[in-house]
Formats: structure tokens, sequence, C-alpha cells
């Protein structure tokens, strides 16, 4: 197998594309996906090409794709390399180990870009024949699996294999990212979402369903996507059913197709319900132009959640407003951006549609939110962000993931706030926050993680951002949301609590402090409670031989300062963008604990500036009861000692633990003891599962 014969000839990329921010030297790029067999999909080479990278393609000769057979069709200029495939599963299939070999030996490069799950049979192959061809390039791979699974044992083998080779790996959702970090992959992990054309190049914004006297105006939905009950296209026949003014016609096809047709007979609707088959990907403009709406009413199944959402990124893209359940990752990639409903909620759905067919507000609105959002999934940002990932994998100590010294300009700083309840402490936070350097700009965002409509009243009258949440994230994932929604590329991260105090002059020192010294990671003032006593800031790493030590009342023999609580933490913003970001498994406590062990193991250090001061008064903003926060508390420790030392490293622990534990409470009494004997207790039945109860619960 060799290369298009058209050689290096570069087909002009359909749109603009900048090159700010590039700081390294475009790499050769040997890239193995099957899915590009869709020429559109290729979009990302071609902007890969014009950013100056070389990019050779190894796809499937041929692979099913949204209910149908898709043929490679090479265009002029790509570098294409056809290889066979056998069987059809995403993650069950193996490519000709011959097209690979040749292409691992015969291509020149000096990144492998693996476009496959990791357990995946092909990921593995490749994996495999790389170190049989001696060809030792870096490697990165793809992952857009947001639900933790128990492969069997050969799985599992392969899968540590393929992520011990990786030094990088890009993900399309943020639990995603999570997984990978549970499965304790310590190379770089960025969030890189699945590109469409961007909305200059769609047939622009447009009046649809204009709004009249009726209740329920007509209204044309359109669905797309493979025929299969996961889609969840039997909720969107429900919904229109009912209404006979409205239309919906579904693209795709699949083993589904006949089960659907009987049920829009059965109700009434055959007539409205078009079933319009498969189309290509450079068909379906024509398919957005025809709709009012996209309906997205994806459905969970015990073994797959929606991963991405590419139809909803695209209806954006081209001007038409989205309705989309709230299945998988399909919230982060909607936003605020469409109406979201429950999964199988016909009667939501239907409401929501309606929403969008009456109120012709709403559906402007939309759609401007809708090209907002769809420009963060350009695929011209795709390939930014791309070759930002192989830059750090490639030249680590060139690239911009690797942190500076100060140099008299620092980055902007972006303060994220979490909040749940107690306005009157963030007033107070962000009061403070303004004072002590007037012309050191500091933008802050607050997500609230309860929705509290005082919260958000003084949010904005600091003239701070404001996310509410609709329910409680948990801290990792109201951090990630901030920084996916307002921290500019680049800059550095404040994480702030609201019951902590700091003025802009510490800020501002704090900065130069981090700056000052080559890869620092984060760097934390030291803190005092209001009434001036002392607060432990800095503390060293937890494992199974500090447990037993602690058990044994040798603990306070042992010291150490590996990580810095998150209570007023400034965050390096090139060492976020290297080690990526917090990891969503962690609800509540030990997330800044992980993200700092996973800084260490990149060689990041971090640094305690005991010389500057904050004022923190210590869970001063939790609404949760002690039992409660005992909870949350004792299940961060549990999901911390299983990612970093496994099942058996967090046995030994919690052996530690609950035999430290029995001792105190022998020595104690009264409420203490009780106390003691509780933790104990937690401890020994297992705090994550708790958690989990106690969150399942209203």
């Amino acid at each position: 197998m060799k290369p298009s014969p058209d050689g290096p000839v570069r087909r002009q990329p359909a749109y603009p594309i900048s090159q700010k921010g590039m700081n390294i030297s475009p790499p050769r790029v040997l890239r193995i996906s099957h899915s590009s067999v869709v020429s559109a999909w290729r979009r990302r080479e071609e902007c890969l090409e014009a950013l100056g990278a070389t990019v050779t393609v190894v796809a499937a000769r041929q692979w099913h794709e949204g209910g149908a057979d898709v043929k490679l069709e090479a265009l002029t200029g790509e570098r294409i390399v056809r290889a066979r495939t056998f069987g059809r599963h995403p993650c069950g299939f193996a490519y000709d180990p011959l097209a690979i070999w040749r292409a691992l030996r015969s291509v020149p490069h000096e990144v492998l870009d693996i476009h496959e799950e990791p357990y995946s049979i092909a990921a593995i192959e490749i994996v495999l024949l790389r170190w049989l061809s001696g060809r030792h390039a870096p490697v990165v791979f793809y992952s857009a699996q947001n639900i933790p699974k128990h492969h069997p044992l050969p799985v599992r083998l392969a899968e540590r294999a393929v992520l011990a080779a990786a030094k990088g790996a890009y993900t399309c959702n943020q639990a995603a990212a999570a997984n990978l970090r549970r499965k304790s992959f310590r190379g770089t992990v960025r969030t890189i979402p699945l590109g469409v054309d961007p909305p200059e190049s769609g047939h622009g914004p447009r009046e649809s369903a204009p709004a009249r006297a009726a209740p329920h105006p007509s209204l044309r939905v359109g669905c797309a996507g493979r025929l299969v009950p996961e889609k969840g296209f039997a909720t969107a026949i429900e919904a229109v059913a009912d209404e006979p003014g409205w239309q919906l016609s579904i693209v795709g096809e699949g083993p589904e197709r006949e089960r659907l047709e009987k049920l829009a007979t059965s109700l009434g609707a055959a007539e409205r319900v078009k079933f319009v088959g498969h189309w290509r990907d450079d068909e379906m403009a024509r398919f957005y132009a025809s709709i009012d709406v996209l309906a997205v009413p994806s459905m969970p199944t015990p073994n797959w959640e929606e991963q991405f959402g590419r139809v909803a990124a695209e209806a954006m893209a081209a001007g038409v407003p989205v309705v989309s359940s709230t299945c998988g990752s399909l919230p982060e990639v909607v936003r605020d951006a469409g109406l979201l409903f429950s999964p199988g909620d016909v009667d939501g759905l239907r409401a929501a549609l309606a929403c969008v067919a009456e109120d012709s507000s709403l559906r402007r609105d939309l759609t401007r939110k809708g090209f907002a959002r769809a420009r963060l999934y350009s695929w011209q940002k795709v390939a930014e962000e791309q070759l930002d990932l192989y830059g750090c994998v490639v030249t680590p100590k060139k690239a911009s993931c690797t942190g500076r010294h100060y140099d008299g300009e620092l980055p902007a700083v972006q303060v994220v706030v979490v909040a749940f309840g107690h306005p009157e402490l963030l007033g107070a936070t962000l009061s403070t926050l303004r004072t002590g350097s007037p012309g050191y700009h500091l933008p802050v965002v607050v997500v609230d993680n309860s929705s509290d409509v005082s919260v958000r009243a003084v949010a904005q009258d600091h003239g701070a951002s404001y996310i509410r949440t609709g329910n409680n994230l948990g801290f990792s994932r109201a951090v990630n949301l901030a920084i996916e929604e307002h921290r500019p590329a680049g800059s550095d991260l404040l994480l702030l609590n609201p019951d902590a105090q700091v003025d802009g002059a510490t800020v501002l020192a704090l900065q130069r402090r981090l700056h000052s010294e080559s890869r620092l990671a984060c760097v934390a003032p030291s803190q005092r409670s209001p009434d001036g006593k002392d607060q432990r800031v800095a503390w060293p790493f937890p494992g199974p031989a500090r447990a037993w030590a602690e058990a044994l009342g040798l603990g306070r023999f042992l010291s150490g300062a590996d990580f810095l609580i998150g209570s007023v933490l400034l965050i390096n913003g090139a060492a976020l963008e290297d080690v990526g970001n917090f990891d969503q498994s962690f609800f509540l406590y030990a997330e800044e604990t992980d993200w700092q062990r996973r800084a260490r193991s990149k060689g990041w250090g971090v640094r305690l500036c005991d010389d500057l001061h904050a004022i923190h008064l210590g869970g001063g903003t939790s609404s949760e009861s002690p039992v409660r926060r005992e909870v949350l508390f004792a299940a961060g420790v549990e999901s911390y000692f299983r990612k970093w030392y496994g099942t058996r490293g967090w046995w030994v622990a919690r052996t530690a633990i609950v035999t430290g534990a029995l001792a105190r409470a022998l020595l104690s009494q009264g409420a203490r003891r009780e106390a003691t004997l509780r933790w104990a207790k937690l401890i020994a039945l297992g705090p994550v599962r708790r958690r989990e109860q106690l969150l399942r619960a209203p």
C-alpha cells in the first residue's frame, strides 16, 4: 500500500485557517482511523495540513457507517493508504496487518495517531506492529468511551499495553477523559470535540416555523442517525403523532426501521413521518435546510450513552434549533444553545418542540447561541487543538505545555468560584478579590451548584459571569464546566472557595511567584482562620504505608509538602493544558490531590508561598450535614486510593484506617467516641457506595 499518487500536493482548505498560537514545528503524522473512510470527516487532516503538518491517513477501504456501506474516495492531494478490515464492530475489527506494517515502515512520521479505542482489537494490533517494526514514534490515541466498563482479563491486559505505549490521548467528552484517568493513564489528555463545518459555510440563520394563531403551529422536525433503539426515534414519533400539524423526517438506516414504520402507522402518523433513508455526509446540509428543528432523543442503555452527538453540532452550525435529551454527553455539547428533556420523556419532548414552534424570539435566541457553540466545534478549532497535543508529545521541552520563566509579561488569570448557597460569604469573597491591585483585572465565573437566585444576584452585582448548573454537579465537574466555557486559552486558573478571602495584590504576587520558576504547576498562600489561627495548606500524598504509620501513631513524625489544598490555589495554565482538567470521578474532596499527583508524575512542582496570606473559614459554605460531609470526604479518600493504588492498595489502607479508628475509640468517650466509631464503620462498609446512595436520594 502506498500513499495516493498525487503525492504532497495539498488541496485548498474549505475555509481560512489561523496559525495563531502555534509555537512548534508542525510534525509529520501517521494517522490510522477506520472512520476516515468518510471524506467529510477528513477535514481534520485538511486543516492540519493547512497548519503545516504532514499527515498520511490509513483508512478502511469500506466501512458500514450510518446504516450504509461507505467506500473510501480519496480527494486530490490527500495522502491516503487504503487498508482492508476484518470485522464490522468499531472495537472488534482488525486491519490488514500487511497494510499497517508497510505504512509504519515506509511513511516517515514523528507522531503515530491511532484513532481507535485503546481496548479495541485494532489499537492492540497497531501497537504490537509498531513494536515489531522498531519505529517508536510517540503514540496518541482516541477514546469516546464515557461509561466505565469491566473488560475480560485478556482485553484489560491488552488495553494496559496500549495505555503504557501512548504519551497522549484525545477524547470527545469529559467522561471519557475521566475514564482514562481512572485507568491510571499518565499521558497528556485533551478533550477535543468532533468537528463540523463552521456556521459561515452553512445556509445561515433563517426564520423558520413562524408563530401562528393555532396553539401548536405546523413544524418540520428532523432526526438523524442509525435506526437502533438507543437513538430513541420511537420517542420522537410518539411526540409528533399527537400534533396533526407536525411532520417528522428521519435520515438513516438500520434494523429498527420496520418497527418504527409500524409504530408510526399504529399511531396514525404514517403520512407525517417520513423515512428518507441514508444520506451521505455531504448531503446533510440539504436535510438541515429542510427542517425547522432537530430532535436528538437518544436513550441510555447499560452499555452505551451518547458520546458526542455530531448531528446536534451540525444542526447548530446550520442555524437549526436543537431539542435534545440529556443522554450522555449531549448536554455537554448543546448546553444553553438548545432545549433539553429527559430520555424517553415523550411529553417533555413534545413540550420543547411546541416552545420552538410557538416562540419566534426563542428560535432566534437558540439560533444565535447555536452558531456560537458550533464555532467551538469547527474543524479549524479541532485541528489547532490536535496539533497542540502532537507538540506536547513530540517536543515537550519546546511546546507551550511545559511552562516558562516570568519575563515581565504575565498571562491572564481566570478565577473560578464553585458556590453552593451562602450568598453573603460569596459577596465578601468577591469584594475582597477586587481590592489591593486596582489595575490587575481578575475576571470571575461563579458556578452555582445550588441554582440559588440569591447567589446569582451576588455574582451579577460583582460583575462575575454566572453558570447555573440546575443540580449539584460536584466540584470537579463544576470547575471543568467553567474551564470549558470561560477560560481563555493559555490563561492561569485561580480556584477560590466562596468561604476564602484573598485580595488582588496577593493574587498578583502569587502569579509572579508561579512564573518565576520553571515548571511550577500551582502555588498557594498560607491560610488563616478569621480568628488568626494558622491552617495547614501543604500535605504529603496519601498512601497505604502512610495510612499504617498514622494508624500506629507515627503520622506526626512524617512530613511532606506534596500537594496544596484547593481553597486558594493558582494553577499554571500551561500545566493545566499538559495535565488536563480535573477528574470528574471525584465528586467532592481529593480532586486537587489527584490533579497535583498527575502533575507531579509529569515533572511539574508545587510551591507554598507562606509569606503570602489568605483567610479561609473552612467548611463555611457547606450546606451538607456533618455526617453527609463525612461521607463525601471518605468517598474522596477511597476514590483516590483506588485510582492510584488499585483495589489491593485500597484494602491495605482501609484496614489501616479502620484499625487506627478503633484504637482511638478505645481511648475516647462520649461524642468523640461515637464519631470515631461512625468513621470506622463508614470506611469498613465502603464510602463510595454510601456516597452514591446519598446522591441518588432526593
